[in-house]
């Protein structure tokens, strides 16, 4: 009986720490904040990603070959599927590409013709992400912690390890990898505070650029 008060108590007070948090705003969700611009090796805007509080996202893109704009609107319509539209030069909005989201925190990429592009699943220290429905010969973003240091290594169809992310001096940077010993700076962000695996997507040259901005796009929403 004494042991199920402690228990009861001890429970108790660790809510009530996670409230006081929570409350005080020590410790947060992470939510896709205001505005996130990531710079190519020359300092270029590669890709910006702002969203606005009445729930519209909109990404500028231009790294990899593509330039444009795609925007989408988070809303109670969108819990199960959302829609990125692009717009052409007569101003007109047309659908590119649509996410449909999974109960278990994966989410699928289509595009207008309802053709599967991509299938991401999501797990805590692991990002796959295949061309087909069965999940197979992924390109994958892996998280490891040895010795208190945490690295974060993106890895082709093969299982190569084609680049890298790391954080320091303020910026948040995405490495390829040439060799063992040698890595080139590919893009950056002094707007992600935290160690964050979406980001290594930027690398994966076998997805097409805007493809790849809504996919990273949606992991940042989960906090990835």
């Amino acid at each position: 009986m004494k042991l199920r008060t402690h228990l009861l108590v001890f429970f108790g007070l660790l809510i009530l720490n996670f409230s006081l948090f929570y409350y005080f705003g020590l410790l947060k969700p992470r939510v896709l904040p205001e505005k996130i611009k990531f710079k190519s090796l020359n300092s270029e805007e590669a890709l910006v990603i702002k969203k606005n509080a009445s729930g519209t996202i909109k990404l500028e893109i231009n790294f990899g070959g593509a330039c444009g704009e795609l925007r989408a609107t988070v809303d109670n319509s969108s819990l199960e599927k959302l829609k990125y539209k692009a717009k052409d030069e007569d101003g007109d909005k047309s659908l590119y590409a649509y996410v449909k989201y999974s109960k278990n925190g994966d989410f699928k990429l289509f595009n207008s013709n309802d053709k599967l592009l991509w299938k991401i699943k999501v797990d805590q220290n692991k990002i796959k992400i295949a061309n087909n429905e069965e999940g197979k010969n992924p390109l994958e973003i892996k998280t490891t912690t040895k010795n208190g240091k945490t690295k974060i290594k993106v890895y082709n169809i093969k299982g190569v390890n084609i680049a890298s992310v790391k954080h320091g001096d303020g910026k948040l940077k995405i490495k390829k990898v040439v060799s063992e010993s040698e890595k080139e700076d590919l893009y950056s962000t002094k707007d992600i505070n935290y160690l964050s695996m979406s980001v290594g997507i930027l690398a994966i040259s076998e997805i097409p650029a805007k493809e790849r901005a809504i996919i990273l796009t949606e992991l940042l929403r989960k906090g990835k």
